[in-house]
């Protein structure tokens, strides 16, 4: 197998003040780059430039577009962006798109300028199941509900459907039919003023309902989706992963089956993990395993199979020791990737449908193989040191895909550290 790597192409660079650490407009600020394909065929980039929470200061995401297949980017304004739903095809000719807008993550989750669809649970008299919880980061505090609880006509997400390309949108309503499952509200959230002194401020009691995203189409026309959600049966933040399934075209789902359920009691929650199909018709999802703070926690990258089209699933070994925002991607050549990091970011490579795998390549920051040489107490002292790690991918090729990051390492001209925004292609090609 060979993985390979173009060099690097800078998107944005940060003034020097955000490369040196700030107290309070450090973490986060020209971070969480979100690169997506619009509808248009466009290459668009959204840089975070703000604080990781919904408290603390935060200034316009920037924009970015790209017209030749990443090779140069340019501003652009959001409303010159492609945000129109990512359209996924069934296998009858039919086209569904689901949300009223692309969730483009970072930006829907932090933006003050992001669109907002959310339920209010004060106004709907929907009761919590349980006392406040606080994040593995200690910066957000949470309220559990019941999402049966909330009245059904709220239960809903907007979908629209049309018979094939160029045929009018039919717009219509789904369901998830999960009522035992528990969702988060987040009610505080803290972050560090200019001298570096915690602030704490109360957030409405909003639900953002789950929508689905990575949506697999299978050859008969079913449509998984890999949600993460609070599990029942632990009084505490502790996450589980479902595979639900629809048969009608998104309109309803179900859960098929339990892709993870934190065994390993030192997990958090997190919603980060990556539903693929495999070339020999299996599927594989990927999921981080913690977020938080301490080295003694959980950070190797969780792996689970499933050979009956999600109603099983089979726990792999770990495929790597971190496993920050990881994606997980079937190429048309065959070749498997998965995208991960923490410290860094690396590439691994499967020819065998995610059986076995290459060995890491580093997109940036140090080697993998360099990193855990050496004890993980100092390892993990570093991680921070050469990128958020938080990246995103789209597939360009038979045989590539772009990855966009974060570099923490970046000087300028007067030789000031910077933090850039960087768009790097990779091949993977191999014998299968």
């Amino acid at each position: 197998m060979n993985v390979a790597m173009n060099a690097p192409v800078i998107v944005a660079v940060s003034p020097p003040q955000y490369g040196e650490n700030p107290a309070g407009r450090w973490w986060g600020f020209f971070q969480f780059p979100d690169l997506w394909r619009g509808n248009d065929g466009v290459l668009y980039l959204a840089v975070n430039v703000g604080a990781d929470s919904e408290a603390g200061r935060h200034e316009p995401t920037q924009f970015f577009r790209s017209d030749d297949g990443g090779r140069s980017w340019q501003p652009t304004p959001f409303a010159a962006t492609d945000q129109s739903p990512e359209i996924v095809a069934l296998p009858d000719g039919r086209q569904v798109a689901f949300g009223r807008k692309r969730r483009i993550y970072h930006f829907s989750e932090l933006s003050p300028d992001a669109p907002k669809d959310d339920i209010d649970m004060d106004a709907l008299g929907v009761r919590p199941l349980s006392v406040p919880y606080r994040d593995g980061y200690r910066v957000n505090e949470y309220l559990v509900y019941r999402y049966g609880d909330i009245p059904e006509e709220q239960r809903t997400f907007p979908l629209a459907v049309r018979s094939g390309p160029g045929a009018p949108w039919q717009p219509l309503h789904g369901s998830i039919e999960c009522s035992d499952m528990l969702v988060l509200v987040l009610i505080r959230a803290m972050w560090w003023d200019d001298a570096g002194k915690p602030e704490w401020i109360e957030r409405p009691r909003r639900l953002k309902p789950p929508m689905p995203r990575g949506v697999l189409v299978l050859p008969d026309g079913t449509l998984l989706w890999a949600l993460a959600s609070q599990h029942p049966h632990v009084a505490r933040l502790y996450g589980m992963v479902s595979c639900l399934a629809s048969s009608d075209g998104g309109q309803t789902w179900k859960r098929r089956g339990t892709i993870a359920d934190a065994r390993d009691l030192s997990w958090g929650f997190t919603e980060e993990h990556a539903l693929a199909q495999m070339p020999d018709g299996g599927l594989l999802c990927v999921v981080r395993t913690k977020a938080g703070n301490e080295a003694r926690d959980t950070h190797y990258l969780a792996a689970a199979r499933s050979s009956d089209q999600g109603r099983t699933w089979t726990t792999l070994p770990p495929l790597a020791e971190f496993s920050v925002t990881p994606h997980l991607l079937t190429l048309e050549n065959g070749m498997v990737a998965v995208v991960y990091g923490r410290p860094g970011a690396h590439v691994k490579a499967s020819a065998d449908s995610g059986r076995t795998w290459s060995e890491a390549a580093a997109v940036v920051g140090p080697s993998e193989k360099a990193l855990l040489a050496k004890p993980l107490d100092q390892w993990w002292a570093i991680r921070h040191d050469f990128s958020c790690s938080n990246t995103s991918v789209v597939v360009t090729g038979p045989d590539r895909f772009l990855v966009a990051y974060s570099d923490f390492q970046y000087r300028d001209a007067a030789g000031r550290r910077c933090k850039a925004i960087c768009v790097r292609e990779v091949l993977l090609k191999g014998t299968l």
